[in-house]
């Protein structure tokens, strides 16, 4: 069985902004704008259609070879303990899987934003802590989600791919690089920027904050959704 899984709101912060993913429902009347004039007075009238995925991520290392070896990693964790996001409907957990082979065998972020931003894919609203912890609504933005799910999913397969053909390689450290530009950028994304650090440790770092099982704290690279870093070859 797939783990449902929801971020804390610490882990929700990455290097990049994510302050359009969702609204409060109470601030949401009808759906949005673009909703509105999508659907018409009378119902659909025009095929919605996903705005780009934002600037396209820099992975220097994205060759066939890694490409192979983000595969085999992630076909093992699928068979393992597979991980989806908590907002995805049963109809897009399914979707997500071919989806993410499709991404890495030939594609990218953008082309898997592209595939996971049907509306289908996407529960209407969802619960989580507000700053004082308390429950609170909200509706989610099908594009937005997205675009996060896209970044964060291909960037920590890529990282783990990557990772695990350096190690076969012999190469023992690895350098965290920002991959593409962020519009916030966050303390703990700035701190570890330009470092090195042993090829193994991030290896063994993946997901390690929240799946399957959270080691809060712990050294990973991407540090959580939308995180805008990643890693490379050092040099």
């Amino acid at each position: 069985m797939l783990p449902n899984v929801t971020y804390s709101t610490a882990q929700r912060g990455g290097c990049g902004d994510a302050k359009h993913d969702a609204q409060p429902i109470s601030s949401v009347h009808a759906g949005s704008r673009r909703q509105r004039r999508a659907r018409g007075p009378v119902g659909p009238i025009m095929t919605w259609r996903p705005r780009s995925g934002g600037t396209r991520f820099f992975f220097p290392d994205l060759d066939e070879v890694t490409r192979d070896w983000i595969l085999a990693e992630w076909e093992e964790e699928e068979r393992v303990a597979p991980f989806r996001g908590a907002q995805l409907t049963t109809r897009g957990r399914s979707a997500f899987g071919t989806a993410m082979r499709s991404a890495i065998a030939s594609g990218d972020e953008q082309s898997l934003f592209v595939d996971l931003a049907s509306s289908d894919y996407w529960q209407s609203s969802g619960i989580r802590p507000d700053r004082y912890g308390r429950p609170q609504f909200y509706t989610i933005n099908p594009e937005a989600s997205a675009r996060q799910l896209a970044i964060t999913e291909f960037n920590t397969a890529y990282v783990h791919g990557l990772t695990r053909r350096l190690l076969e390689e012999d190469v023992a450290e690895v350098a965290v690089y920002r991959a593409a530009p962020a519009f916030v950028l966050r303390g703990e994304c700035l701190e570890h920027e330009g470092s090195q650090y042993p090829t193994l440790l991030i290896y063994e770092g993946h997901r390690a904050r929240y799946h399957p099982v959270p080691r809060p704290g712990a050294l990973s690279v991407p540090v959580g959704p939308n995180c805008h870093h990643s890693v490379r070859r050092p040099g």
